[in-house]
């Protein structure tokens, strides 16, 4: 098992260049990890590669005189900008009536005090800098409230989107539950083994992680308590719990997934599930990933998605995985937890790594991929390609040179 210090090489596409203006790196704000020796521009404080605390300050004497340097100019522009103009500012220099004094025909006095001047003058500035902000197009992600949450709740969501970068990729194997043995996954254990250390949490059944999964990992397990109904059958939104809570915790799960059907025949009863499991693994503290399930009769654009996403959160849910579509920002905007796209069915991997990419862009704050991944002809490069996405900075077409580079490579 790799250590969590060992670098995976997943910082390749995604390390910094050196600046071109003259400044050091870290002047630039630019930070390093020891471990992966690179640097990257990013506000995390984590590498997105190896997990190592970033390194922000040079250890050098002079890089270090500099960059104070810098510090200490910044200081004082800021200062400067947020400074009243003197000939802005102006002083009654007659003295000042007693308070409830009015002097007889006389009008209110419209000048303002030094002081009043100068907090004004520091409000005019600040908004000012605000309004010089560039405009952007990427959507605010909305992470977990963790200092609501009691600490085991809120460890086990630690567990699953990495409050360093806020983000989460999800691998799931789960499909075998009312698909059968899927295609590409007729053998979990050996399709999940060289995908493990890649993903951040695995999706799966209690019977794959039984068999299947090395209990000596570290990797988060998501469990899916759900199911009832096969492909076959007549109606596959008619799912019930079928996982008691005690076998989850002899699981260790750090969180329970289950299906809702809203607008289905079913709608009621999978609803009512979700309501009765938030309940029960609360108790425990136990996080609750609410699936809203799509098919032929059910919409699959903002407005249906929205409704569905909305009513999980009502009923407790702490993460929705939903699906991508136009218009995707109204369904992160109105959903109050964290929010987790599907992969869906296999398409190309590059139109897969455009999927992660506006996902995120979006205000998903990962994906949750299985046959994107697994049925690809290069698994690793696969995972390691929407990685780079989630947890770095690459696009899809960055993240799409990188899969075919690794795939070359083997």
């Amino acid at each position: 098992m790799r250590s969590v210090l060992e670098c995976k090489q997943l910082c390749v596409d995604s390390k910094a260049s050196k600046p071109t203006d003259g400044r050091g790196r870290y002047e630039a704000g630019q930070r390093r990890c020891n471990t992966c020796g690179v640097f990257f521009d990013t506000a995390n404080m984590h590498c997105q590669c190896c997990g190592t605390k970033l390194r922000t300050k040079p250890r050098s004497k002079a890089g270090k005189e500099r960059l104070a340097a810098v510090h200490s100019r910044s200081d004082t522009t800021a200062a400067e900008a947020a400074a009243p103009n003197p000939a802005e500012t102006k002083t009654v220099s007659a003295p000042e009536p007693k308070r409830g004094a009015k002097a007889p025909g006389s009008k209110p006095q419209k000048s303002r005090s030094g002081a009043a001047a100068t907090a004004a003058a520091a409000a005019t500035a600040a908004t000012a800098a605000t309004a010089a902000k560039p405009a952007t197009t990427v959507s605010a992600t909305r992470g977990p409230n963790l200092g609501g949450m009691d600490w085991g709740l809120a460890n086990r969501m630690a567990s699953i989107i990495r409050p360093e970068d806020n983000r989460a990729l999800m691998l799931a194997v789960d499909h075998g539950y009312f698909l059968g043995p899927t295609e590409r996954l007729e053998e979990p254990d050996r399709v999940i083994a060289p995908l493990l250390e890649y993903c951040d949490s695995l999706m799966l059944t209690r019977g794959v992680q039984r068999t299947s999964v090395p209990p000596t990992t570290r990797t988060p397990m998501v469990l899916r308590v759900s199911g009832g109904s096969s492909i076959i059958g007549e109606d596959l939104s008619q799912e019930d719990v079928t996982v008691s809570i005690q076998d989850a915790i002899r699981l260790n799960a750090s969180a329970l997934a289950l299906s809702i059907f809203v607008g289905s025949k079913y709608e009621y009863q999978t609803i009512a599930n979700l309501g009765r499991l938030v309940g029960q693994a609360q108790e425990y503290g136990i996080p609750v990933l609410a699936v809203t399930a799509v098919g032929k009769e059910l919409g699959k654009d903002a407005r249906y998605l929205s409704l569905a996403c909305r009513i999980a959160a009502e009923q407790g849910a702490h993460i929705v995985k939903t699906y991508y579509c136009e218009d995707f920002e109204k369904v992160t905007g109105s959903c109050p937890v964290p929010i987790i796209v599907a992969g869906g069915k296999k398409i190309p991997e590059r139109d897969a790594l455009e999927l992660t990419y506006n996902s995120i862009r979006g205000g998903a704050v990962g994906v949750d991929m299985g046959r994107n991944i697994w049925q690809s002809d290069h698994p690793v490069a696969m995972i390691r390609a929407v990685r780079s996405i989630v947890h770095g900075t690459n696009d899809a077409d960055r993240a799409y040179g990188m899969y075919l580079d690794l795939a070359k490579s083997g």
